[in-house]
């Protein structure tokens, strides 16, 4: 959260964004996440000596982050596994009908 803060005090302050400035800001965004995640999660892997991981949810349909997670697992020697794209969208919908059906019962 701490990124998005950032990014937005960043857009906020700034006087003139055309949509190339916008582009630059969404891609940087989305790097930065992914190095972000990439760390945390083979930083783990080696801690708790791990040989593979699963990468779920709607993160999971991310091309670039699917990319660069498998590159780096094959540099460590890590499987890395992935459901396939229809399965990963986003669940809250599912989260919210699910906790609907919970409160009312």
């Amino acid at each position: 959260s701490g990124l998005k803060t950032a990014v937005l005090y960043y857009i906020r302050k700034s006087k003139s964004l055309n949509l190339k400035n916008i582009y630059d800001i969404c891609a940087s965004f989305q790097e930065a996440v992914i190095d972000t995640l990439l760390v945390k999660v083979f930083h783990t892997v080696e801690l708790i000596r791990c040989p593979r991981v699963v990468i779920s949810g709607g993160v999971a349909s991310n091309r670039i982050l699917r990319r660069s997670f498998i590159r780096l697992a094959n540099k460590k020697n890590i499987e890395v596994y992935f459901p396939y794209p229809s399965l990963t969208t986003d669940n809250a919908a599912m989260i919210s009908i699910a906790g609907l059906k919970f409160y009312y019962s």
